[in-house]
């Protein structure tokens, strides 16, 4: 009697351990699934980015009170692009770019434009932070890709080789965004059809742009 007693008892605190470890490792892994949600705008539509942000607040990245119109978006081959703005690869792209294929990484041929309406509505530190570039990636289902910077550069001069602005007060300035594809590592197709947008902040809400209906 007194073994079966000890069997029972030693079960029943075996069996609150395993509810108590249980709802630990849920309660982990449902803070852990948590992400922030998303907000995508379409063209035309005037996105806030308020107080959200990428990593760090301060430094160069300081968004709030700026707002963002995309204002078109297409993928195109790069030599139409680089026509349709009067560029030459050796002007404007790297040296490895502007040779064949040499196994080495993948070549790229297309760029998507991103055309953006960028304006200060409410940004007070004008010439101490603002936005930086480098963080507004292109983003699709299982893909991600980033300005080709060389382009970018040509097509903004004034920028003097910075990804990194603010604007007067009330002031706006469009942008093109030359984002650089490669049909080795997608197809133009299959990246149309993958919902690609452009990421505005990470938390705590994700702001994207749409760049398809």
């Amino acid at each position: 009697m007194k073994k079966q007693k000890r069997r029972l008892l030693v079960g029943l605190l075996l069996l609150a351990a395993a509810v108590l470890c249980g709802g630990r490792i849920y309660a982990v892994n449902a803070s852990a699934q948590k992400a922030p949600p998303s907000v995508y705008y379409a063209k035309g539509e005037e996105a806030g980015i308020g107080k959200n942000i990428f990593f760090l607040y301060g430094d160069s990245e300081r968004m709030d009170g700026y707002a963002v119109t995309l204002t078109d978006a297409e993928l195109l081959p790069l030599d139409t692009f680089l026509a349709k703005y009067n560029l030459h690869k050796e002007d404007a792209m790297p040296q490895e770019l502007q040779s064949e294929k040499d196994g080495t990484m993948p070549v790229i041929d297309y760029i998507y434009e991103v055309d953006v309406h960028v304006e200060n509505q409410a940004n007070p530190y004008v010439g101490e932070a603002g936005i930086d570039l480098q963080q507004w990636a292109l983003l699709a289902t299982n893909y991600t890709t980033q300005c080709q910077w060389e382009l970018f550069n040509a097509l903004n001069p004034s920028l003097q080789g910075s990804t990194t602005f603010s604007l007067n007060l009330g002031t706006s300035r469009d942008f093109v965004l030359p984002y650089a594809v490669s049909s080795e590592t997608i197809s133009p197709e299959s990246l149309l059809q993958k919902s690609p947008a452009v990421i505005l902040s990470q938390y705590p809400v994700r702001n994207l742009l749409a760049l398809t209906a």
